[in-house]
């Protein structure tokens, strides 16, 4: 994570927070996670997949046919046989699944969208409680909440600014956010993204004076530690 964001990064992150607060009665938060789930099945296709991939080649490069062996018969029988086929498989499936496990990135293609849209969300409202975002005076927190290996952003607003506001317009938030990572400049285009917040905020929640910071402003990175998915 520390590689994803440079110091001087978090640091405009977090005075575009404060510029964007200036201007509106909500509280947002900026929280990045490595990933938001687990994805074992996902695992276990890769392994199966590089186990039948496995013994393919193993069938076409060593296979040969050989006499046999019993006294009373003739003909030919394959080398490679049964014990040797089911041991190949089940070294690289275990091979495979470890491996996933530890570089998520193998499993990627095997999760469907709706599987990873599913984690983010989940993640996410984890993300806002654990961070304290539905916890404002006047229940005007904003969560935007990205996953880097789901390449997701979700914006979560709380119930005082959802009632103004209807979820597509944190549409243009998300995009800016999508559309920075894939340029590599994710520090940039978080600092868009908040300010981009701020300017819808102002204009439905804009402040009446009485506001106090009652969240930190500084980007929330979270811990590899989803708990399911």
């Amino acid at each position: 994570m520390r590689d994803l964001l440079s110091k001087q990064d978090r640091d405009a992150v977090e005075a575009a927070v404060a510029e964007a607060e200036a201007r509106t009665a909500a509280q947002i938060v900026v929280a990045v996670a490595p990933r938001s789930g687990r994805y074992h099945r996902a695992a276990d296709w890769f392994g199966l997949a590089l186990a039948i991939i496995a013994v393919a080649a193993a069938w076409m490069l060593w296979q040969e046919l050989g006499p046999t062996r019993a006294d009373w018969q003739t003909g030919q029988e394959p080398r490679l046989g049964l014990a040797w086929v089911l041991l190949i498989f089940a070294a690289w499936f275990v091979i495979g699944s470890a491996a996933a496990t530890r570089w998520p990135a193998l499993v990627r293609p095997f999760v469907p969208r709706d599987e990873l849209h599913g984690s983010v969300r989940r993640r996410g409202f984890e993300a806002f409680h654990q961070l304290h975002v539905g916890r404002t005076r006047r229940a005007t927190g904003l969560l935007i909440y990205v996953s880097i290996f789901e390449r997701m952003v979700w914006v979560c607003p709380d119930d005082g600014i959802a009632a103004r506001l209807r979820s597509d317009r944190w549409t243009p938030v998300s995009d800016v956010i999508a559309e920075g990572f894939r340029s590599g400049k994710p520090g940039p285009a978080l600092v868009a993204a908040v300010r981009k917040a701020g300017q819808i905020l102002a204009d439905h929640a804009p402040r009446d004076g009485r506001e106090v910071n009652e969240l930190p402003d500084a980007v929330r990175q979270l811990g590899d530690e989803p708990r399911r998915g």
